[in-house]
């Protein structure tokens, strides 16, 4: 039971000696035996307002080694050493949640890849992340059909491989032939030659190519928000 359910003539008899907040009494099955109820440093979650008698919230806060020494004595200096002389923190838990040490029975488990996670009161995580990154890229564009209003301004030569011609050689007379693209020839006659031109064929078709490409860069993002679902409660350790 509780030393505070336990009548002070009943210690008194009993010869309890020195008796500290939170110590539990059994009986042994001849005697009995005060026993630490919770012992020192140990964390608990706790929806209290403020912690209670014999607890102190995990603030991070420095305090006296020798007013706290059953504490001092369990966590040393592992979550800060407070001036380096009288003093030393509280593990500071707001905003934070704990961490089963990785290499709790000396064999690390390996689940978290951190140093920080082999040492008591190591810490780590973030509560954002920015993702990062490069980006490459090559390859190669075939062929491709143009459109009449996707082919810019130009000028073809063309080659005429035949001609039909007329000329009136004599007043009351008419003559007539053809022009081949390698012959020369002159018309004689009282009246000009009127030649008829046409041209056959054209001047060529969209030949095969292709173009490279190739370029990098590099990304930055927005950051992201990666916490767990949470609920706010005290965390309050045995002093």
């Amino acid at each position: 039971m509780p030393l505070t359910q336990v009548p002070t003539a009943m210690l008194k008899e009993f010869n309890l000696g020195t008796l500290n907040p939170g110590d539990v009494l059994t009986f042994n099955g001849t005697n009995w035996v005060a026993q630490p109820g919770v012992p020192a440093g140990t964390i608990l979650q706790f929806a209290g307002a403020s912690a209670p008698n014999g607890w102190l919230l995990c603030d991070g806060l420095a305090v006296s080694r020798t007013t706290f020494a059953g504490l001092f004595a369990a966590i040393g200096t592992a979550y800060g050493v407070g001036d380096g002389s009288t003093t030393f923190n509280l593990p500071d838990f707001r905003g934070r949640i704990p961490l089963g040490r990785d290499n709790m029975g000396g064999t690390s488990a390996n689940r978290v890849l951190a140093t920080q996670a082999d040492v008591l009161g190591g810490s780590g995580g973030a509560e954002t992340r920015t993702p990062t990154g490069s980006v490459s890229l090559s390859g190669t564009v075939g062929d491709t059909t143009l459109s009449n209003t996707q082919i810019p301004s130009h000028t073809h030569t063309p080659n005429i491989f035949s001609a039909n011609w007329s000329a009136n050689t004599s007043p009351n007379g008419w003559g007539s032939g053809t022009w081949s693209n390698t012959g020369s020839g002159a018309v004689q006659g009282g009246n000009a030659a009127s030649p008829q031109a046409s041209m056959i064929g054209n001047t060529g078709g969209g030949g095969s190519h292709s173009h490279s490409f190739s370029g990098s860069g590099s990304m930055t993002g927005t950051a992201m928000d990666i916490t767990q679902p949470w609920l706010t409660v005290h965390y309050i350790i045995k002093a």
